[in-house]
Parts: C-alpha cells; structure tokens; sequence
C-alpha cells in the first residue's frame, strides 16, 4: 500500500475504510502530516482495499490490529514478513524506503516534480527538489539525449542522395 501510493506509514495505519470512494477512486485522509489530502488510488491500492473490504465490511480501519478500533500495533512484524517472502533481509530496507521508491520511481519516469509533490502530500517542491535533485539530473540528461538523436538523424537525412 505504501509503495502503491506513496504514503507515509501512519498515513496507511489510519486509513478508513469509510473514506474509500469507489466511485471517484480516492481515498480521503482527514489527518494527514500536511492536513487532509485525497488520495488518486491506482488498480494495485484499489486491489488492496477491496481486498481489505472483503475482509473487514465497508468500515473501519483498513489495517487494523487485533483490537479493530486499533491499526496494527507491530507493522514491524508484518514488514519482516514482507521482507522475508521478498528476500530482503538485510535489515537496510525500511517501510518509509517503499515512500523514496515510490518518489524515485515516479521522478525517473518522467513524471514532474509538482505533480510528484502533490501526490507525496508535501506543501512544495522543495523536498523533492532537495532529496531527488540528482533524478531530476537523469531526466534532464535523457531529454538532451532526444534532441542529441533528432539532430543526428536530421543530418543523416541531408547526406542521404
């Protein structure tokens, strides 16, 4: 979920199920570390809340513990399990790692650094201008790339008979 959405952990662990519109396909986080922001789902978060939702009904916490007015009191043992099925053990990957890979991903992918931020929940680009500058580096690279190969097919086109 956190890699899907690029949220951050206690972002996930006090998702409702209650504030899923599955007709818009958002998700409403009403506390969230930059105030309330809704959330664009894509199919793999909108596979884990219907999965969830079959689970659990129509409300309440979507990963609750085993009080289910509670979220999950040890995601710790839930995240070594994840590690664990993915052959991660090294102990250096972390659920706000998922956050930086999402952010990364997005970045290298071309996707720009406002729309990054918005969907991050930050107020600004500044984060991502200060952590991921050296993505931005790539992309920027890889655009003069495509004006370095439309050049060089403009000449081969003029020395052709």
């Amino acid at each position: 979920f956190i890699a899907a959405l690029g949220v951050r952990i206690s972002e996930a662990l006090s998702c409702r199920l209650e504030h899923w519109d599955r007709n818009s396909g958002t998700l409403f986080l009403p506390d969230s570390k930059t105030g309330e922001r809704h959330l664009i789902l894509n199919p793999t978060a909108t596979s884990i809340l219907q999965t969830q939702s079959e689970k659990y009904g129509s409300s309440g916490l979507v990963f609750r513990g085993k009080n289910e007015n509670r979220p999950m009191a040890r995601p710790v043992r839930a995240w070594k399990a994840v590690l664990e099925k993915a052959q991660l053990n090294d102990g250096m990957v972390t659920p706000h790692t998922l956050r930086h890979s999402h952010c990364s991903h997005l970045l290298m992918n071309g996707v720009d650094q406002f729309t990054v931020s918005k969907l991050m929940g930050l107020s600004s680009t500044a984060c991502i201008q200060r952590h991921y500058g050296h993505l931005s580096n790539q992309t920027l690279a890889k655009a003069n790339s495509v004006i370095s190969d439309v050049i060089e097919q403009s000449i081969s086109k003029k020395e052709e008979p």
